[in-house]
């Protein structure tokens, strides 16, 4: 594993590790790391998490989403949010919208669910309610598109949570929608912090090396390492990053090609959203 540092890659002050398994951001403690003035905010605590939601996180405290079985998350969270069990209903919501994005025939009603659930938790301002509202918004699908609001719920979210998960839509709302790279970068090396396996911010860190967008400079060895990292995420596989792949391999132009790759991760992408 090659240490990136002094190759000019990267926002001096950041210390990553660059392998075929991707880009790793080194721990904070790490000698001449710059802490982003984003992260200023205090550690997480979770003294609010009910004990019967626990195994929907992992021990450090991290959304598991889709890796923890959707239609039984469902029925287990259905029982606790009529208990009136806190965040119960949000991550329901949450599981909800997940089944209806794997569904490849519309369900009318676990959609108008989804929409009931999504205006209770807006009302009573639950925390995990408003990360899901606030990709909502960010995406445009059952809200109106809203950056604006969806970036200050996000970074609400991010301040009460401290979810990495929260970190990488944040990466995903500054890069893609807003592009204002430098704050791109900082939330993308926050999500993927000691390695955490979040797809979305692979995804924004290979999109950085292929592009050379704002602090870094282009490399694509270094972003095939980041688009192979979220595509094979044990979490949350990531479609987008298995078609960057297909592309890159395919560009007979660059000196990684390779038509018999491009045809293995178009297939992976093609599977993956089945």
């Amino acid at each position: 594993m090659k240490n990136m540092k002094d190759t000019n890659l990267i926002k001096p002050g950041v210390i990553v590790e660059v392998s075929d398994e991707g880009v790793k951001v080194l721990p904070r403690d790490s000698p001449q790391y710059t802490v982003p003035a984003t992260d200023a905010q205090p550690p997480l605590s979770l003294p609010w998490l009910a004990p019967c939601l626990a195994k929907f996180f992992d021990a450090d405290g991290q959304f598991l989403g889709p890796k923890y079985d959707v239609d039984a998350a469902i029925e287990d969270l259905t029982l606790l949010a009529y208990a009136e069990v806190p965040e119960a209903k949000s991550l329901l919501l949450m599981y909800i919208l997940a089944k209806l994005n794997s569904l490849k025939v519309a369900d009318r009603a676990l959609s108008f669910r989804a929409l009931d659930l999504m205006y209770e938790v807006d009302e009573i301002g639950e925390r995990f309610g408003n990360i899901v509202i606030a990709l909502s918004m960010m995406e445009g699908d059952v809200y109106d598109q809203d950056l604006a609001t969806a970036e200050q719920r996000l970074l609400r979210a991010w301040y009460e949570t401290r979810q990495k998960d929260v970190a990488g839509m944040l990466a995903e709302l500054y890069s893609i929608h807003t592009h204002s790279y430098e704050k791109a970068w900082e939330y993308a090396c926050l999500a993927t912090e000691n390695d955490f396996d979040c797809s979305a911010a692979n995804k924004v860190l290979g999109d950085f090396y292929l592009n050379g967008w704002g602090v870094v400079q282009k490399s694509i060895p270094a972003a095939i390492a980041c688009y192979k990292k979220a595509a094979l995420s044990e979490r949350e596989p990531h479609s987008e990053a298995m078609s960057q792949l297909g592309l890159i391999y395919s560009d007979a132009n660059n000196p990684h090609y390779d038509p018999d790759e491009a045809y293995r991760w178009f297939r992976m992408e093609e599977e993956n959203d089945a």
